[in-house]
């Protein structure tokens, strides 16, 4: 009678590790599923990736996540979106950083004005 009872509880606490490992390990999160990635090649030698994040509920792109690479230096930069007069702008909380798109250009630059990088879509 012992047995089949833990037959029984083996079977159900295989099924069950193997139902939360799949749902908690495997199933990608909505922002995981949401998120659009693009390689950029750009001059003086970086390279950028840039994952967008979810659009907002009026379809504005509202995060970007950067990696920018060079001399295999690699550094992650979290912009959010801010207003500009054409294209989509993103910049780092403190102001200092910014990534500018506009007609399949991309530009990442310091301190506003000072272009540290032109950049585009590598294909």
């Amino acid at each position: 009678m012992k047995k089949p009872l833990l037959i029984i509880i083996v079977v159900l606490s295989t099924i069950l590790t193997a139902w939360l490992t799949y749902k908690y390990i495997f199933t990608p999160t909505k922002d995981e599923i949401n998120v659009t990635t693009l390689t950029l090649t750009c001059s003086n030698g970086y390279k950028i990736t840039a994952k967008y994040h979810t659009p907002d509920e009026n379809g504005v792109l509202s995060k970007v996540s950067l990696k920018v690479s060079k001399d295999n230096i690699n550094n992650p930069y979290e912009m959010d979106s801010v207003i500009a007069a054409s294209g989509a702008k993103f910049e780092t909380s403190d102001e200092k950083y910014f990534f500018w798109e506009h007609q399949g250009t991309f530009v990442f630059g310091i301190d506003e004005e000072n272009s540290l990088a032109e950049c585009f879509e590598k294909k």
